[in-house]
This record gives C-alpha cells, structure tokens and sequence, in this order.
C-alpha cells in the first residue's frame, strides 16, 4: 500500500477536512462513497465532513487511538489484551466471550466506558467484506508521519520537493519488490496462508454431501464452510480475502488447492508485468505435510502414539509370545508312548539345505532368480512361471540363462 494524496493546511478543521475530501472524491471518482472504507483517528470535523462529502462510506476508527483514552482510566496489561481481543474478535460469539473476561477486570463500568466508542467502528465483528482489509488500525498513516518528520521542519517548497522524491523512490522500490515475487500472490498473504495452514492439520471435518462442511477446532467450538459460497461462519475468510483455517481444512479435504481461492487485491494484476515461466510443480497440487499432525492409534483409538507403540498390542503379543514358547517346550519334553528311544531325523537349515552331518556340499538346484515377477519352486524341482504378453522375463535354474 501506498499513501495516494497529501496536503499541507493551517489547522485541521471541518473547512480545510471538506476542500482536501473534495478534490480526493473528484481524482479517484468516489462517488457517495459507497463500497469504500475510511479508517481515521478521533477527530470530530474529519467525521463530519466525510458525512457530508462521503455519507456512504464505511467508517472505521483508530483502535490504538481508541486504547489511548480509554487506558487513561482503565490501565493494566490484562486490560489492555482483552481490549485487544475484542478488537481482533470476528464473531460475536468470541467477542462476547472476551467481553466477559473483561468485565471481571472492572465490572460493568468498564464495558460501559469501551462501549462510549462505538462498537461497530472498532471490532471486526461488525466489519463489511468488500474491501477485503481487516486492519483495526491506521498505522499506515502514523508511520508515515513519522517517516517525513525531518522535511516537515523545513521551508514548504523544500519540504514538498523532499517528500515527492522520497515517494518517488519508495514506490520504485516496491515495485522492484514485486517483480521478485516467486508467484502472483503477494508474500505477505503467502505468509498467513501458511500460517493457516498449520492451524487447520488439528481441525477435524465433517462433509454434509454437497458443498458444506462443519469443521471442529476444538471440542467446544466448530464452524461452518462453504466453498460454493467461500464463506465461513469465523468471518475471517471474507474479512481478509485469505481462506482461514477451517477452509483451508475443507479445501485439502476435497483435493483443491487454497491459493487458487485467494482473493483479487492480495495479487499482482499489473497489466505491464512480464509473464514468467512457472516451474513444473507450480501449478500442482502438493500433498498436505502431516508435520504436527497429532497420531491416533489404530488399535485403541487413542491419540498421541501409533499402532506399534500401543500398550495393548505389546501386551497382546507378548502374551503369544510366552504360550508359543509354552507350547514348544511342553512338545519337545514329551515322549512317544511305547517307545524308549527316539529316532530323530537330522535337522536342515531353512528347509531346502543339505541333512545335518552331511559331506555331499552339492545342491540339486540353484534357487531361482527372476527379474520383475514372482516364481513358485515346487518341491520336484520344477519352476513355475507367470508369463505375461510382451515382456520378457529372466530366471536361472542350475546355471543356465532362459529367456521368455
């Protein structure tokens, strides 16, 4: 993102507010303002002048500058993060939950002196989905402030030559940035799409025959997807254009990729932009790593070993283990009735080897060898083999080399 206009006045004022949302309306064509979003700071005349100029924007309002005089009563780092909480809240459902918390900090005064501030400019529970930008802030705005603090104690022609060339390279920059772009979505999405990611592996789903999915998180809370309409009841996914979580888990489910359901703006449309030749591996679909994936036996139906580390089949082959040897030692102490001596037959290795005692270090066959299929050795000697049409096989018996 880019600032797209400044202006230098006396004083900010409902007047100097009105003639500087004048001129942006009639540059960028904004009409009434509608399916536009504004975030500003607390000043009343830039509101009013935005109802007059602007009366269908979206409006949002500064967190941070909401937190800064509501903390000068209400101070305390639990305070703080709960208040944070609710902004960054995006259903109501969890706000009230965090509302809750927040009321054993103070008691009902406090929600009462957060609620002053409207509500619906500062938590993203009450956010519209066009603009796909969730942002509780105006940090944009603050850090470029502080980035022109040195030509703002200049002379005004020097100071408006300085902050031109200091945009002029800033936006060559970012657009050098944009050029090393490994894809067309932008790194930043990338990131929370990764991060999505890895929360969606400990999500269980369940599909409803269609398009529709309940996808569990935890055991007290579950969500709703549907790709048909690429929502989710989280808000998160139509909040900032990136598939959250749970749709992430219903994606992999049908075997579709998430970046393809990345919203417009987190890409580069540039019409100039040279078309690069994507690798091999772009375009398919990688399988979903099982990295933090929690393991569940198939056993015991329990988490957090498999199959060969479960107790119960350990106990279960140790128990055969010990009847097997039971078993063995019962029969090999016990003797034939009628009979003082035994005669027992010499032992052989592995069953085709050579009578214990033997001296004959000849064997009536070599075992065979194939190349690509099976072959069963019947006991007379003879090789049986699966031909197949069209492709040659290879054995050896007693030396000699056939082809089929």
């Amino acid at each position: 993102m880019l600032p797209l206009a400044w202006a230098v006045v006396e004083v900010e004022n409902k007047f100097n507010w009105t003639w500087f949302l004048r001129l942006l309306k009639d540059d960028l064509e904004l009409g009434d303002g509608t399916n536009f979003t504004f975030i500003t700071d607390m000043h009343k005349e830039l509101y009013q002048a935005m109802d007059e100029v602007l009366p269908n924007y979206e409006h949002r309002m500064c967190a941070r500058h909401i937190l800064a005089n509501w903390s000068k009563k209400w101070r305390g780092i639990e305070r703080r993060n709960y208040f944070w909480r609710c902004a960054r809240s995006t259903y109501e459902a969890e706000l009230e939950k965090n509302l809750d918390f927040m009321k054993k900090l103070g008691g009902k005064g406090i929600i009462d002196d957060l609620f002053w501030y409207s509500k619906e400019r500062w938590s993203k529970v009450y956010f519209k989905f066009f603009s796909n930008y969730d942002s509780v802030d105006n940090n944009m705005a603050e850090i470029f402030n502080s980035w022109i603090l040195e030509p703002r104690h200049k002379t005004i022609i020097t100071m408006l030559d300085e902050i031109r060339v200091k945009m002029m390279n800033r936006i060559g920059q970012l657009r050098e940035f944009a050029n090393g772009w490994i894809c067309d979505i932008s790194p930043m999405a990338l990131k929370v799409l990764q991060d999505n990611t890895t929360k969606s592996m400990k999500c269980d789903i369940m599909w409803n025959g269609d398009t529709g999915y309940e996808v569990k998180e935890n055991e007290y809370l579950k969500h709703l997807v549907s790709l048909q309409t690429m929502t989710c009841s989280c808000r998160s996914w139509m909040l900032k254009g990136i598939p959250c979580a749970h749709a992430v888990a219903a994606l992999h489910f049908k075997k579709l990729e998430p970046i393809n359901y990345i919203a417009h703006c987190q890409k580069d449309v540039r019409e100039a932009k040279e078309v690069r030749n994507k690798e091999q591996t772009e375009n398919k679909i990688s399988k979903l790593s099982r990295r933090g994936l929690e393991m569940t036996c198939r056993a015991c139906k329990e988490k957090g070993h498999n199959k060969r580390g479960c107790h119960k089949t350990k106990a279960a082959t140790s128990t055969a283990a010990a009847s097997g040897a039971t078993s063995a030692s019962a029969g090999a102490s016990a003797a034939p009735r009628g009979s003082s001596k035994s005669t027992a037959a010499p032992k052989t290795r592995g069953g085709g080897g050579r009578p214990k005692g033997s001296t004959n270090k000849t064997r009536p066959y070599k075992r065979s060898r194939v190349v690509g299929m099976e072959v069963l050795q019947t006991e007379s000697g003879y090789t049986i083999l699966n031909v197949r049409p069209l492709i040659t096989f290879v054995y050896q018996i007693s030396g000699t080399i056939f082809l089929d």
